[in-house]
Order: structure tokens, then C-alpha cells, then sequence
């Protein structure tokens, strides 16, 4: 992500799945990023979720990406 601040930026789609089950794509661009553990985080299901005003995506060995 720091590698491509400002030009070209960074980018990534995630699918949501709103309460109709309708499957909506969303383009997101990254502006920062901050690793995180958690050794609490169960990671069975890729579970994108929020933490207060931070979009939080499990990653690999208990580590997020915030």
C-alpha cells in the first residue's frame, strides 16, 4: 500500500452481501494500512468486519489488516 501512495493508489473489490442475499461488489481504495494480531480471531470464514470506524480483513496466522 505505501509503495503506491498517491499515484496509482491502491484498490481492492470486496463482495457484500446485503440482508436480501443480493451479492453487490464494492471498489475500495486504500489510503493507509496497519497490521494488527489478534490471537483471539478465529479465522474459519474470511469475515471482513469493522472495529469502530476501521475496516478490519483477517489475514494469515491470527494477523489483521486494518
Amino acid at each position: 500500500v505505501h509503495a503506491f501512495a498517491g499515484w496509482p493508489g491502491t484498490r481492492a473489490k470486496i463482495q457484500v452481501v446485503d440482508n436480501n442475499q443480493k451479492i453487490n461488489t464494492v471498489d475500495l481504495k486504500i489510503i493507509t494500512t496497519i497490521v494488527g494480531n489478534d490471537s483471539n480471531c478465529k479465522h474459519d470464514e474470511m469475515c471482513i468486519f469493522f472495529y469502530g470506524e476501521a475496516l478490519v480483513v483477517p489475514c494469515a496466522n491470527n494477523s489483521l489488516l486494518q
